[in-house]
């Protein structure tokens, strides 16, 4: 039977989707090896097709050297002319990113998301890196290990890392991940009014000044989450005044911020001006919970506009129907917690009473009977005559809907179009 090439490369792709990973010593049954060695016509057709080949991840096991590590990643790079490649590298010594960097180096006009593991002597290397090569780059990752306050010169180093990569005109998305390294306000610097993506954590938060100063630098963001450090009276004295005249974020759409307590996040959100904000997910470090009214009172000014309310981390439900009525126009609502969940609450849900645009609901722990008596009222409430109510499409509850009546109930309601899962999908996380 002869298959046209083009279903064939469909298929290759569909089995390819996801990422390399080397060494290949680790992986024997990596798909694109079997492959190129089911037939000659196979082979012809997999080398000819660059997007398989250009998806790289690097972890060496043990953190230790891997001896000829580099020859297959040579040749994957070279299968992937002429596309963009994404490369990352994870757990590597630094002679392994020596050698490794001495492979992407040439070809850096191709990277298109680099994800890097950065210590002391790796910062030297990607150091050395021409400023202009990565013309291409779109998405960049670094994680910066234990770079200690003393080493002033690997401090500088980390400065000199991220302003390499100031001359990369595509780039929408950062993510720096510092674990015990000095936060400078040097290293937010950034000259990418295009990012549309901004992801910073460390385990020592970003002062406040800093957090201000790079979101003024970068005013078209759509998706922004920090850790930031306690607030002080230094930082108060500039929180104030930004709050008369506040950065105003016009493309913000989703906002994380985790503080070390919950005092500072109402200073934080009065230096921002957050008109098309749709969720923001606030959290602390030592996973303190948020009493609810301290939840709704920061959050006043974003009633109107919040279309997605994550309730995880909040307790105190003693007035939650209420204030899930302050949301008008959410459509994603969590309780991904212990915390019972009033029964006022889930009839009021089901009547469409409360978040009638809602399509997604999210729950921890729930009881099967009242988790399909709120659907069930939300289903007729959908279907009532004159109702604006809309219909959940989609339902996670982690809760066991496999007894006799349960199971009927439950397929009665997977056939008006309402899907229960016990686990999240990654389109929807």
């Amino acid at each position: 039977m002869n298959i046209p090439v083009e279903i064939i490369q469909k298929i290759f792709l569909e089995l390819c989707s996801s990422e390399t990973e080397f060494p290949l010593s680790h992986n024997p049954l990596e798909p694109r090896l079997v492959l190129t060695h089911v037939s000659s016509q196979w082979r012809a057709i997999a080398l000819a097709m660059p997007e398989l080949w250009n998806n790289i991840v690097v972890r060496p096991p043990g953190n230790r050297e891997v001896p000829g590590l580099c020859d297959p990643i040579r040749a994957w790079l070279c299968r992937s002319l002429p596309s963009t490649f994404s490369f990352h590298a994870i757990n590597s010594t630094p002679s392994n990113m020596y050698h490794l960097f001495d492979l992407i180096f040439p070809i850096a006009h191709r990277c298109l998301k680099l994800i890097l593991d950065l210590e002391g002597e790796t910062l030297c290397q990607l150091v050395s890196l021409p400023p202009g090569l990565l013309n291409s780059l779109q998405d960049l990752m670094l994680v910066v290990w234990a770079i200690s306050d003393d080493d002033k010169l690997l401090v500088t180093e980390l400065h000199q890392t991220i302003t390499t990569f100031q001359s990369c005109p595509q780039l929408e998305n950062i993510t720096f991940d510092f674990f015990e390294t000095p936060i400078d306000i040097t290293l937010f610097e950034f000259p990418w009014a295009q990012l549309s993506r901004l992801i910073i954590h460390s385990d020592i938060g970003i002062p406040t000044t800093h957090c201000f100063h790079m979101l003024q630098q970068t005013v078209h963001l759509q998706l922004c989450d920090l850790d930031v450090s306690p607030i002080d009276n230094a930082d108060l004295k500039i929180i104030i005044p930004l709050s008369h005249r506040p950065i105003s974020l016009l493309w913000l759409h989703t906002l994380r911020l985790c503080f070390s307590t919950l005092d500072h996040i109402s200073h934080f959100l009065a230096g921002l001006h957050l008109p098309n904000l749709r969720k923001i997910k606030p959290s602390t470090g030592d996973g303190e919970l948020w009493p609810l009214p301290t939840f709704q009172s920061f959050l006043a000014d974003l009633f109107a506009t919040i279309q997605s309310l994550d309730l995880t981390d909040v307790t105190e439900f003693n007035n939650l129907t209420e204030t899930i009525a302050l949301f008008p126009n959410i459509e994603v609502l969590s309780f991904d917690n212990t915390e019972p969940i009033p029964s006022e609450t889930l009839r009021a849900l089901g009547d469409g009473a409360i978040g009638a645009r809602l399509t997604m609901l999210v729950f921890g722990m729930i009881e099967p009977a009242r988790l399909l008596d709120l659907l069930e009222a939300r289903v007729a409430a959908t279907y009532a005559a004159g109702t604006n109510v809309t219909n959940f499409s989609f339902v996670l509850a982690l809760c066991d809907l496999s007894g006799p009546e349960d199971s009927v109930r439950a397929n009665a309601l997977l056939r008006t179009g309402v899907v229960i899962q016990a686990e999240i999908p990654e389109e929807l996380g």
